[in-house]
């Protein structure tokens, strides 16, 4: 019997050992990479889900006023002059250019009234603000979110349009007077005052003090503490009278508004008007006062006109009684008569309304009277010039001498002309100064008639 021949016995496979790797890079921890997918699952679900809603809803309507939601539109306003009396002018770069009725003013523009002067600026916005003589005023910013006057001299009255959305500021010195719609008075002279006529204003100091004004109280420099209005002590009372009375705001009970009528009986003027063929003629009685300087004829669309300010006709005859107003314009007119003595009206007449006729010129100007007027000219040996005319008739408002590098000179003027304006109607000799030497001048004389100017004289010119 053969052997069997047995098969070897294969051991088992055992696992095999891993290959020896290189070293790799450490492996993110599996709960990071766990997070990390169901962030990514999420975001895309969120996604899927927004984007299948913007497919089935209506898209949203454009918004059709896109400054609705956002802040207000800034821009710029203007200034336009609405009134002027005497003479006014805009300062730029050292230079003086005259300002007239219904200039057109801007921010930084700096204004300046002449003794004797008065001018109203009406802003965009509504606000109203008035200068006094001898008044600078900076237009610092105007804008439709803030008004920012500067005032560097003298006093200005502002109306200031009710709009808490923008601010309205003037500064005096180091005292900033902030207002939300209100009327109120700057004078900056020897110290600023503050004045207020209606609702209140805020006052503040570069030293950080701060001050609330309220109506018919006053602040000042050197009694911060407000305190009632004491207009009797004010420089500028004649001023804010008339401001108020033109803007319709009632008057602190201190400021002593003139009767509009007075008994005959009493020491004062008493005024009656009515229509006349020649337009309007005036008469007035005077008891207990006299008027050696003669009187002032004032006239305005506003009551209780006053002088300076108003239009006017000056009659030196302490005598005179009665004054015809040629004016044919059919609207009515409010006049008072007023005692002139030192440059200034003092005591005032009542206030007359009287109704123009109709069919005359609608202009403010009266007829001409002055058929001639010569006029001769020297320099004197400290560079002024003297002008002298003789008329031949009577200007009953009084004479305008003109000046120019520019020949035939005029008024109302053209660029470069200059005035000046001298209401006795007996005046017969002006002196002009500030001339430029060098240069060839030329002058004229014109009878003014209220607004503008009727009969000229001969032209003269003279080199400097």
């Amino acid at each position: 019997m053969e052997p069997q021949v047995t098969a070897p016995v294969t051991p088992e496979p055992q696992n095999p050992v891993p290959p020896v790797l290189p070293p790799s890079k450490p492996r993110l921890p599996s709960m990071v990479i766990v997070v990390v997918v169901l962030l990514l699952a999420s975001s895309v679900s969120s996604g899927i889900y927004w984007w299948s809603r913007t497919r089935t809803q209506t898209p949203p309507v454009a918004n059709q006023n896109p400054t609705s939601s956002s802040a207000p539109e800034i821009f710029s306003l203007k200034a336009s002059v609405q009134y002027l009396t005497g003479s006014a002018w805009k300062l730029l770069d050292g230079r003086k250019t005259e300002i007239r009725e219904k200039d057109v003013l801007s921010e930084n523009d700096v204004l300046m009234t002449d003794p004797k002067s008065r001018l109203v600026l009406t802003l965009d916005d509504g606000s109203v603000v008035r200068l006094d003589e001898n008044t600078t005023l900076a237009l610092s910013e105007i804008k439709s979110e803030k008004i920012s006057l500067n005032n560097q001299t003298g006093t200005i009255f502002a109306r200031v349009q009710k709009d808490p959305l923008h601010k309205f500021i003037i500064v005096a010195k180091n005292v900033t007077v902030e207002s939300a719609g209100t009327a109120f008075l700057v004078e900056n002279m020897d110290e600023v005052k503050v004045l207020v006529y209606e609702s209140a204003v805020r006052v503040s100091t570069s030293s950080g003090q701060l001050s609330e004004i309220k109506k018919e109280e006053q602040w000042s420099e050197s009694h911060t503490t407000p305190k009632k209005i004491d207009s009797k002590n004010l420089a500028s009372r004649e001023f804010a009278e008339w401001s108020l009375k033109a803007e319709n705001v009632a008057p602190s009970p201190t400021v002593t508004a003139t009767p509009t009528k007075k008994p005959e009986s009493a020491s004062g003027i008493t005024l009656v008007g009515k229509t006349s063929d020649s337009g309007i003629l005036l008469e007035w009685k005077i008891s207990g006062i006299d008027t050696p300087n003669g009187v002032k004829v004032v006239k305005s669309d506003i009551p209780n006109p006053v002088y300076p300010g108003s239009e006017f006709a000056y009659l030196p005859d302490p005598a005179a009684r009665s004054y015809t107003w040629s004016i044919k314009d059919g609207r009515q007119w409010h006049f008072r008569v007023c005692r002139y003595t030192d440059g200034a009206c003092g005591i005032y007449s009542n206030d007359v309304l009287v109704n123009a006729p109709s069919g005359g010129k609608a202009s403010d100007s009266g007829e001409s009277h002055v058929s001639k007027i010569s006029l001769t000219a020297v320099k004197n040996e400290s560079g002024k010039v003297i002008l002298e005319w003789s008329p031949t008739g009577t200007s009953a408002l009084g004479f305008k001498t003109v000046w120019s590098r520019n020949s035939d000179p005029t008024y109302p003027t053209r660029d470069g002309d200059q005035f000046h304006y001298l209401s006795d109607p007996s005046a017969r000799r002006d002196e002009i100064t500030g001339l430029e030497s060098g240069k060839t001048y030329y002058f004229r004389v014109c009878e003014y008639l209220g607004g503008s100017c009727g009969t000229y004289s001969n032209q003269i010119s003279l080199p400097l």
